[in-house]
């Protein structure tokens, strides 16, 4: 769900498939004029696009992976499949008796469009349910906040996640209406071939 500035809303659907924590593809099914739109990454930082109006497979360059992906808040970077410990150094910033806030700041030599991200974790189960990620200047852009997580087939996983962009006073809420786990999906799902199916 999309929210302007003004409050109003845009729906659209998509599904995402995911295999471990380092491939993901993300196609849009809803609304028509977006429908097959689609991003897959892959190991070693790397993301493809498919627009299916050229139906043209692109790489992503890393210089534009600060972009928004379809008019959402989430960046291409916000999306990438990766371990937070591969690009980021973390250090306890703070901790009471429900959560922990990490301060995460890249490590050397790794491309991001941000300067830092301070994540607060839950202590009892280990999950991010707040992210403030600052921008190269050092300033507040967005805040991403996970609700309503539950705990299917002993994953925790947020059914309600709420990207909001500071600057743009543009929201972005996602929503899972349905969710199959450990399913045994293929390696040929991330592919550019499947990409522009």
């Amino acid at each position: 769900v999309l929210i302007g500035t003004d409050g109003a809303q845009k729906t659209g659907e998509m599904i995402m498939l995911q295999k471990g924590r380092d491939k993901r593809l993300v196609r849009f099914t809803e609304p028509a004029d977006q429908r097959g739109i689609a991003f897959l990454s892959l190991p070693g930082d790397i993301q493809y696009l498919y627009l299916p109006a050229f139906n043209k497979v692109r790489r992503i360059a890393s210089h534009v992976k600060n972009s928004n992906f379809a008019g959402t808040d989430f960046t291409y970077e916000d999306l990438e499949a990766a371990k937070w410990s591969d690009k980021w150094v973390a250090a306890g910033k703070s901790r009471d008796q429900e959560t922990t806030i990490l301060e995460l700041t890249p490590k050397p030599g790794m491309t991001t469009g941000y300067s830092k991200q301070l994540v607060t974790v839950r202590n009892d189960i280990f999950y991010p349910v707040r992210i403030e990620i600052y921008d190269r200047s050092g300033t507040l852009s967005k805040v991403l906040v996970r609700g309503d997580l539950k705990q299917v087939q002993g994953y925790w996983v947020s059914m309600d996640s709420t990207m909001e962009d500071l600057k743009k006073q543009h929201t972005t809420r996602m929503l899972v209406s349905d969710l199959k786990i450990d399913t045994g999906i293929g390696d040929d799902k991330f592919t550019e071939r499947y990409l522009s199916r």
